[in-house]
């Protein structure tokens, strides 16, 4: 079972504050990653293959320990603390999402523009009832002067 972090720039810097022993440690894994990878097998001996590799576990398993993630035996488990922090940051996320789309659907030309024809339409509308009332009114008045 494997585990994916992707984490964006100020997650990192939140995460690996600057100078900081994993921040260090995670670079190190990282340079040590590239290396590893672009790099022929050949050219790496068994020593240095195994201290980049100890390099990297320790380096994740410090910043797994300290976000609450504790991997026993290929089983994960999760601090309730680390998951209340998981499950708001995930609840901001998706609200930011929501009102965002809100926002972008409010302030849009189109909504923008429905917006105007139902008020232009609300308006029209109060005015011919106020006219046709008005008019009422008069007719009334002119045929209870004739009447008299």
């Amino acid at each position: 079972m494997s585990i994916q972090l992707k984490l964006d720039g100020k997650a990192v810097a939140s995460l690996f504050p600057e100078g900081s022993e994993a921040r260090i440690q995670l670079s190190n894994a990282v340079v040590a990653e590239v290396l590893s990878k672009h790099l022929k097998p050949q050219y790496i001996g068994d020593a240095v293959e195994r201290q980049i590799f100890e390099a990297k576990t320790s380096a994740i398993t410090e910043v797994l320990s300290k976000m609450g993630v504790q991997s026993k035996w290929g089983n994960i488990s999760l601090s309730e603390e680390f998951r209340k922090t998981l499950h708001e940051l995930i609840a901001k996320t998706v609200k930011g999402r929501i009102d965002q789309a809100i926002h972008e659907h409010v302030t849009s030309e189109e909504t923008k523009a429905w917006l105007n024809r139902r008020v232009e339409y609300a308006i029209e509308q109060r005015f011919n009832r106020a006219l046709d009332e008005a008019v009422s009114a008069r007719l009334q008045q002119i045929k209870d002067n004739l009447l008299k």
